[in-house]
């Protein structure tokens, strides 16, 4: 988990890491040079729980740095992902882990969840199926693998450090690449917050332009066998897009009412 200025929604979050019913695990939390109570409410609960390990940015690395440094100490088998706004039911850890156990064909796997409100309210289902085949067919058009809900295997994966945005669907589009295989399994098995203040919601441009880039680099792998990620400068997508909290049209709601019913 990395986390900044994110106190609103922390507690809740690091509790429902801990209050799992697989309780084998090492929690590793980047706090990414937080400037409100985020430091103090991780050290609270570290002080608490052996089982926490505090990673402390002396400056914002953002999202993407922060996951490799976690990356970089992690000793599981398997790494779990989750956001510091989002929360896990409490089988998840065991259901994620059971099935990787008995699956070694799969390397990467979300699931679906349930959608709150910055409430805590129930506001939809983003549901998804067990189907390998169908969801690398689907990453090939857009990402369908919500990041806070993935457990995958400790194989020295990383994210690249260019995409600022959109990091874990290039990810996925890199094991594919590599003849990995990904899936999400059809239980709720964490609550993901969509609300105004979220990353998800305000940058919701920004990110549609990395991942494009990811698709783009994607496409380059399966012509020529690499890419040219060493030649991409993300700020040129920064320079060409605002950074703001986009409001919502009749069209978008649409849109994310009919990506919410839709099982892949």
């Amino acid at each position: 988990m990395s986390v900044f200025n994110g106190a609103q929604y922390l507690a809740g979050s690091i509790s429902s890491i801990l209050n799992q019913s697989f309780a084998n695990f090492e929690f590793i939390i980047i706090d990414d040079a937080s400037e409100d109570d985020s430091s103090s409410i991780v050290k609270k609960f570290a002080g608490q729980d052996p089982r926490i390990k505090i990673i402390k940015n002396d400056h914002n690395l953002g999202l993407t740095r922060s996951l490799n440094e976690g990356l970089k100490v992690a000793r599981g088998k398997y790494i779990a992902r989750q956001d510091a706004d989002d929360l896990s039911f409490p089988e998840r850890l065991q259901i994620q882990y059971s099935y990787l156990e008995n699956r070694p064909e799969i390397s990467l796997i979300g699931s679906s969840a349930v959608l709150i409100d910055g409430q805590g309210k129930k506001i939809g289902h983003y549901l998804k199926k067990n189907n390998p085949q169908k969801t690398a067919q689907t990453l090939t058009r857009r990402n369908c693998v919500l990041h806070p809900s993935i457990m995958f295997r400790n194989k020295q994966s990383v994210y690249r450090e260019k995409f600022y945005y959109a990091q874990d669907y290039d990810l996925y589009l890199t094991l594919l690449t590599a003849g990995k295989k990904i899936t999400n399994l059809p239980q709720c098995l964490i609550k993901y917050r969509y609300y105004r203040g979220s990353l998800s919601f305000k940058n919701l441009k920004i990110q549609k332009r990395f991942a494009q880039k990811a698709r783009e680099f994607y496409n380059q792998r399966l012509k020529w066998g690499q890419d040219q990620c060493n030649l991409f400068n993300p700020q040129t997508i920064l320079e060409k897009t605002k950074v703001r909290a986009p409001f919502l049209s009749f069209q978008t709601r649409i849109f994310l009412t009919h990506l919410l019913k839709r099982r892949t």
